[in-house]
């Protein structure tokens, strides 16, 4: 849950400040390029309209600074329509100004408004571009264009309105993108280790046995004595000891081995082998690497050792693997490993002696 409240305040922050910002600094720019234009052609009202839009146009960013989100945007949006309502009256809407309103429909869309504030900005929104179109019912523009300029200011307010639209496209498919990968990890991994969880492991371990093209090592491990860690130093020490037995895993484990968090303290791992062999070596170094492993907690150094029951599959390819089978027989000769003593491996050739395949 943790995880998900500070994705979602992630996604929040990018979209009321970063976005937010980045919106706002653009149209600075762009009321700049608009300041040189309206002096150029003598355009005293939309030049003192755009002069004030530029003198107020830090505020916005301030405000997201602050938090004050919706203020920001209520400043900007308000600023903006004035301006682009003003312009179009001094250059008609055929010059390109009355785009401007449905960008700021989208704009609206992604504010921190209550949905009723919303709904009474696009009004707003959509009665000011009415009411423009009503007065060139009536009216000429004030100052009229030569053709060149005319479809000069037609081409840049295009632009200007398409690279708006195109960014905050963009902007929220990104997002989109990060967020489906982000739950696609949530929902497969194991936090407090890294490795996959256990239904992830499941799933690849069973595409991974249907594509089999050598035999397959199967690996079964638990942490010993592990409830005493967390009886006398606590659970933290115990997340902590875990955490680092899932980066030495990580470290140290090729990355074609298939590695998982079966639950609590146990761990599987799943990989092409062609002998017993080949698995009672991964397996005893396993053993090794765990024995060696020290945990600094609480100024304490905590050290673990792990049982290890291993199963060798052979290549067969006239048969279906047997997934069932394959863990039943690794967790038996894991129990064997412990009443042996623990802090050891036990390793055999797969044994079928059932009939249920996955």
């Amino acid at each position: 849950m943790d995880q998900t409240n500070r994705s979602s305040q992630l996604l929040e922050y990018k979209q009321l400040v970063t976005q937010s910002n980045i919106v706002y600094l653009s149209t600075w720019i762009a009321s700049m390029i608009f300041e040189v234009v309206f002096f150029l052609l003598k355009a005293d009202l939309a030049l003192w309209v755009n002069t004030f839009v530029l003198v107020l146009g830090y505020l916005p960013i301030y405000l997201n600074k602050k938090g004050y989100y919706a203020l920001a945007s209520l400043i900007y949006l308000g600023m903006m329509s004035m301006s682009a309502s003003v312009n179009a009256i001094v250059f008609g809407l055929d010059a390109g100004f009355g785009f401007y309103f449905f960008n700021y429909a989208g704009l609206i869309i992604y504010t921190s408004w209550k949905a009723y504030q919303k709904l009474i900005a696009l009004i707003i929104d959509g009665l000011l571009l009415y009411g423009l179109y009503f007065y060139f019912t009536m009216n000429e523009p004030i100052i009229s264009l030569s053709i060149p300029v005319f479809y000069s200011f037609l081409v840049l307010n295009i632009a200007l309105n398409i690279t708006g639209i195109a960014h905050s496209a963009y902007f929220y498919m990104n997002n989109a993108m990060q967020a489906t990968r982000r739950l696609s990890y949530l929902s497969t991994t194991d936090l407090l280790t890294g490795l996959m969880n256990r239904s992830a492991f499941i799933e690849e371990f069973i595409h991974f046995c249907q594509m089999k093209k050598s035999g397959i090592g199967f690996i079964m491990f638990d942490i010993d004595y592990f409830k005493s860690v967390n009886d006398t130093h606590g659970h933290l020490c115990g997340d902590a000891v875990l955490s680092r037995l899932g980066l030495l895993l990580k470290e140290n484990i090729q990355s074609d081995v298939l590695v998982g968090r079966y639950g609590g303290e146990e761990f599987v791992l799943g990989f092409n082998a062609n002998s017993v062999k080949e698995v009672e070596v991964l397996a005893e170094k396993l053993r090794n690497l765990v024995e060696t492993m020290k945990v600094e907690y609480d100024h304490k150094l905590i050290q673990s050792t792990i049982s290890v029951g291993a199963v060798y599959y052979p290549l067969d390819l006239n048969h279906e693997v047997n997934i069932d089978q394959i863990f039943a027989q690794a967790d038996q000769l894991l129990y064997i490993s412990k009443q042996k003593g623990r802090n050891r491996i036990t390793v055999e050739m797969f044994k079928s002696d059932q009939s249920d395949h996955f």
